[in-house]
């Protein structure tokens, strides 16, 4: 079958209207405009010379993932210690619908002194649509307990969830308010405590 000459334009027409979309939802990650840790420290080298205090994401597309190596070092507390990211800061807000950062942190107590290499994960879902670029904040901080152990047994499952659910959606003048289930301390017991009792779920201090 032969292809005519209009068919052959209007066949690239497409094609190049359609790079052009492509082009246009691409994401400009600005960076994160603060790296903070607390109890912790983190470098970017195992030795410890190079403080991070921003990541610069680079240009990422939708469905695009970015990798970075980083070092998270014990060198405050001297008991072992669990450690927790956080993302916060987000803007605009919906970005974080659109984007997800993981980390390959395994759960288990880094001893005293102990650095422990970490890969951070920034993964653009494919239906993003109306960020243009973006920008957030992360925390790495260290503890010796676990946090989300609501009910206090030392280990984070579902009996916390349930402890969350009976003092759902309560402030300090409720009389179903557990400060326990306030995992974030913004006196109030919502998403964000489950959130992070989820995040956790498993570990155990014992």
């Amino acid at each position: 079958m032969n292809i005519s000459k209009f068919e052959k334009t209007v066949t690239l027409m497409l094609l190049i209207i359609l790079g052009l979309t492509i082009a246009l939802r691409s994401v400009s990650v600005k960076r994160t405009f603060a790296v903070e840790s607390f109890y912790v420290d983190v470098y970017w080298d195992a030795e410890g010379n190079y403080n991070v205090t921003s990541i610069d994401w680079g240009e990422l597309h939708p469905g695009s993932t970015r990798k970075i190596s980083i070092f998270v070092r014990n060198e405050d507390l001297n008991p072992p210690c669990f450690i927790y990211l956080w993302t916060e800061g987000w803007i605009p807000p919906e970005a974080s619908t659109y984007i997800r950062l993981d980390w390959s942190y395994d759960g288990r107590k880094i001893a005293a002194g102990e650095t422990l290499p970490v890969t951070l994960t920034l993964r653009i879902l494919p239906s993003i649509y109306g960020v243009d670029d973006f920008w957030f904040n992360i925390t790495i901080f260290g503890a010796d307990y676990v946090i989300g152990d609501v009910n206090g047994d030392e280990v984070v499952d579902i009996f916390d969830a349930v402890s969350i659910g009976a003092s759902y959606d309560t402030t300090p003048s409720d009389s179903q308010w557990n400060p326990q289930a306030d995992l974030n301390g913004d006196n109030v017991i919502d998403i964000f405590d489950l959130t992070i009792m989820t995040r956790n779920y498993g570990l155990f201090s014992f």
